[in-house]
């Protein structure tokens, strides 16, 4: 079985949701049947809702991507008739319910939009990996909405200035404040190819700008850098799974990247200290504070 096909197939059904204290937690249940464990032996964590599409179909991927951001919770299905959707979700008291189902006024099939989505407050954004951009085959997408009220808009549809034909960019999404970092993990860098790439864009009022694009100085072909992104503030991290060391395929790296003014920094590469084949350290990445 192809990896699309195994992912659609698992990919389906619920997110749990769940809390603990004060904390709560957000989790795609692929494999709705598989029970929760607690998160630690020191705190319970206490499912107490399971979120579902209100048009539910077999093979729509809900639950795909997961974001949250205080009451609001952003779930991707990026199958959902083809083009895929984004469900949000609103928290009152103690209930969930569905707030809205966003789709794309140009989703095509297999556009995979909802395959990664963020939200920061009162925006949403959603990666269309499989969108043709600029004439270019799954070159892809980015979609922000806002929300104003209880209701939500597209504000504007995001592409990288020189995306080309399989870049896959929208693969991975994540947003901090005005800014929302995008990763195109197949992008062409020089002469290496699939090497990845993460684009910066920023807002102003309304209005969204590509401000960078951030590729590794000591990268090369097929590591898929931009395969995750995360950012907080003016630091950016992204993963690169494939990136090899020597004969060692696949051990994975991490890029770290800093903004001063409007202009970005290489600050680091992260390697693991025990790193072997196929490990591929950078898969996912998450950053807060220092």
């Amino acid at each position: 079985m192809n990896r699309t096909r195994l992912h659609r197939r698992l990919a389906r059904a619920a997110t749990l949701v769940l809390v603990a204290a004060l904390a709560l937690l957000a989790v795609g249940a692929p494999l709705p049947r598989a029970a929760a464990a607690p998160a630690s032996s020191t705190a319970d964590w206490t499912q107490v809702a399971e979120l579902l599409a209100a048009d539910p179909g077999e093979d729509d991927g809900f639950g795909y991507s997961v974001a949250i951001s205080g009451d609001t919770l952003v779930m991707g299905a990026p199958w959902h008739d083809g083009a895929g959707a984004v469900y949000v979700f609103v928290r009152s008291g103690a209930s969930w319910a569905q707030q809205a189902m966003l789709t794309i006024q140009d989703g095509a099939s297999d556009d995979r939009f909802g395959y990664a989505v963020a939200i920061a407050g009162d925006t949403i954004v959603a990666g269309s990996p499989g969108h043709v951009a600029q004439g270019s085959t799954h070159a892809g997408t980015a979609y922000v909405f806002v929300r104003s009220g209880a209701s939500w808009a597209q504000q504007a549809e995001l592409w990288a200035r020189d995306g080309g034909w399989f870049d896959w960019f929208g693969g991975s999404v994540a947003i901090s404040g005005d800014t929302i970092v995008v990763g195109a993990p197949h992008h062409r860098v020089g002469l290496y190819g699939m090497a990845g790439a993460v684009y910066v864009f920023v807002r102003s009022g309304g209005s969204w700008a590509q401000q960078a694009e951030l590729s590794a100085s000591d990268g090369g072909p097929g590591d898929q850098l931009g395969t995750s992104v995360a950012i907080d503030g003016d630091t950016v991290v992204a993963g690169a799974p494939e990136y090899h060391t020597g004969q060692i395929d696949s051990v994975g790296a991490a890029w770290v990247f800093v903004r001063s003014g409007s202009s970005w920094e290489q600050k680091a590469r992260l390697d693991p200290s025990d790193g072997a084949e196929l490990d591929r350290f950078g898969h996912a990445v998450a950053i807060t504070g220092d």
